[in-house]
């Protein structure tokens, strides 16, 4: 539509321009007119063909690799992105206009491998955080037995008891969970950096709302 707009704008301001000249120059002029117009809107198409077909190759590849064969459940790898990046980039644009689409959807893939490194540094750090709590009570719990333990004897009075019991179960439980934190942290450091499906779910919705229209 706007281009259309533009179209007849440039028209009448090529007739108006035009004073004292031929219906000949006139129609030569209007003539032009839509040689441009049907040129403009050719290129209009090959952009928008262009952007259709990347966003069609970055959508359909991001799903391939997260669902390859080989994988028991759907992720995806940062190494697997820049495989994408590079079908874009061998991509043959059909509008000049459209490089600069690609350059986007790669930088924003881009953006997407840099999160992906990004949440699985977090998630062992807020993993090693939610160890630390645990280890601080059990350090408490320790000190208030053993400081328990000091006064009865210093009394002279048998340190074990209910209580001390309880304080042990406490701290075997503690000491569990401790040990369920360490196991997990170690796995996810020998696991390589990935996007699970809710985050590629998320992400293909991103570039959908991102680039579809532009």
């Amino acid at each position: 539509m706007a281009l259309n707009y533009a179209f007849k704008d440039s028209i009448l301001l090529d007739l108006e321009n035009m004073e004292n000249k031929s219906i000949e120059d006139a129609s030569l002029v209007i003539r032009n007119g839509f040689v441009n117009f049907f040129s403009a809107m050719n290129e209009e198409k090959n952009y928008i063909q262009d952007s259709d077909n990347m966003l069609d190759i970055a959508e359909a590849s991001i799903k391939r690799f997260a669902d390859s064969q080989y994988k028991t459940n759907t992720y995806l790898e940062p190494y697997e992105i820049e495989h994408i990046k590079k079908a874009l980039i061998d991509y043959v644009n059909n509008h000049e206009k459209s490089g600069s689409f690609k350059n986007e959807i790669i930088e924003d893939l881009t953006a997407f491998q840099k999160q992906i490194l990004t949440n699985h540094k977090e998630r062992i750090t807020e993993l090693t955080k939610e160890k630390g709590i645990f280890e601080k009570q059990l350090r408490i719990l320790e000190c208030n037995k053993n400081q328990l333990i000091m006064e009865r004897l210093s009394q002279i009075v048998w340190p074990y008891d209910a209580k001390t019991k309880e304080y042990d179960q406490k701290t075997a439980q503690l000491q569990a969970k401790i040990q369920q934190y360490a196991s997990k942290i170690e796995n996810l450091k020998g696991m390589r950096p990935a996007a699970n499906e809710r985050d590629i779910l998320l992400y293909t919705l991103h570039l959908k709302e991102k680039f579809a229209d532009k």
